[in-house]
C-alpha cells in the first residue's frame, strides 16, 4: 500500500452499537478499507483505504461524497454520531516515502 486515504473520527458512545452495525452493513468484507479503534481512546476511529483499490483518481470525489449532508448517502448516517458533526470527521491523503 503505497498511497492511503486516512480518515479519522470519534463516534458518540450512545451510538457506538448503531456504528457497528452500519459498518458491518456498509463495509463488510470488501477489503477496500481497513477500520482501527484507539486503544487508548474508546470511540476513536480511523478508516484506512488503499488509494489504489478505491481509484486514485476519484479521491476528490470520495472526499465529497463523505462529507455530504445528503440523506440518500451511504455515510450519511455517520455524521450524526460523531462528535461534533462533521466539522469533526477528518480526510486526509498520504503518499508513502521511499527513502531509498
Amino acid at each position: 500500500m503505497k498511497h492511503i486515504v486516512f480518515v479519522e473520527y470519534r463516534i458518540m458512545e450512545q451510538h457506538r452499537q448503531d456504528y457497528f452495525n452500519w459498518v458491518d452493513q456498509c463495509y463488510g468484507e470488501q477489503g477496500l478499507v481497513e477500520i482501527y479503534e484507539g486503544s487508548d481512546q474508546r470511540n476513536n476511529f480511523v478508516e484506512i483505504w488503499d488509494k489504489e483499490k478505491l481509484n486514485p483518481n476519484h479521491v476528490e470525489t470520495f472526499k465529497q461524497m463523505r462529507m455530504t449532508t445528503e440523506e440518500s448517502s451511504a455515510w450519511f448516517p455517520l455524521h450524526h454520531w460523531v462528535k461534533g458533526g462533521l466539522e469533526k470527521l477528518h480526510i486526509w491523503e498520504f503518499n508513502h516515502i521511499d527513502r531509498k
